[in-house]
Parts: structure tokens; sequence; C-alpha cells
């Protein structure tokens, strides 16, 4: 789906439009392991990141590294649920709206029993049946198997 998500963005972005760079003051620096600048991009005027513009229309997925979430990453999960949800962009390309390795909760306790990993936000952890504090875990996010979580950044309870 690159290719489509690099096209939007050069539609967002055309060459000599105005932007500003913010970086997230909850990091612990405002460049990756590959020195490549982390931050929010916005056009002059708006008020909603570049990048979570991509990630609600589907054209990016939410991605936190470690245990490092970012300042505003629940609003990314957010938008990026209602993308799937709503079959926008990717979601709908890959036919995961809704379906696939993330599931909703059943209740807020629950989780379905074809998707039974229980993922924490804003922690980013996951709880596999039989870890200690399974049950009492509220999920936001479920996910068939421990692969799939850890697919979407999510990282596993201390054990």
């Amino acid at each position: 789906f690159g290719d489509r998500a690099s096209d939007r963005l050069r539609e967002l972005l055309p060459v000599g439009v105005a932007v500003r760079v913010e970086t997230d003051p909850g990091q612990r620096s405002s460049r990756d392991r590959f020195d490549r600048l982390l931050g929010y991009v916005f056009r002059e005027g708006d008020e909603i990141s570049i990048n979570q513009r991509l990630v609600a229309e589907g054209m990016a997925r939410v991605f936190v590294f470690r245990d490092d979430p970012f300042s505003q990453t629940v609003e990314f999960r957010r938008s990026e649920d209602e993308a799937r949800s709503n079959g926008l962009g990717l979601w709908g390309a890959c036919g995961r709206s809704g379906q696939g390795p993330v599931a909703a909760p059943t209740s807020d306790r629950d989780c379905p029993a074809d998707a039974p990993i229980k993922g924490n936000l804003p922690s980013a952890i996951y709880h596999s049946p039989g870890d200690e504090n399974y049950e009492m875990t509220n999920p936001e996010r479920c996910f068939a198997d421990a692969r799939a979580a850890e697919a979407e950044g999510f990282r596993p309870a201390t054990r």
C-alpha cells in the first residue's frame, strides 16, 4: 500500500507548501536509532498533523517502538481504529475492515474467543491467557496471537 500512501502524501504536501515540524516532548530523543528526525508535520494553519491525518485516512499504521509510546499514541490509535472499522485505505484494500489480527473487546474485561490476547493502551503491553494479570486486564485491543500483537507494536507483559 506504500505507493498509494506516498501519492496521498504528495497530494497533502506538494513541493513548496509551508510546514512546521514539532518534536514530541515525551520522547527521550528527537531522533531515532538511524538518526532520523521524529516529529509531527503540520501544514501551515492546520491543527491536525499530516501524520495523524494519514493514519485517519487508512494510509498509515500506528507504530510504537518497544516501550517508548509517543505522547499522541492514544489519539493515533483511535484514528487507526476508526479507519479500520470504516474500511478506509489499507484496511479496506487488505480486507481487514474490523477483522483480522486486531479485534474489538467483547466487554470491559473480555476479548472474543478467536482473539484472546488482551492489548492495553497507551502502555502497548499485551497479556496472554494464563498471565498473572490477565483476568484483571481491561483490553482495548484483542489479538489472535502474540505475533499479531507484536506486529501492531505491542510488547509482552513482564513475567
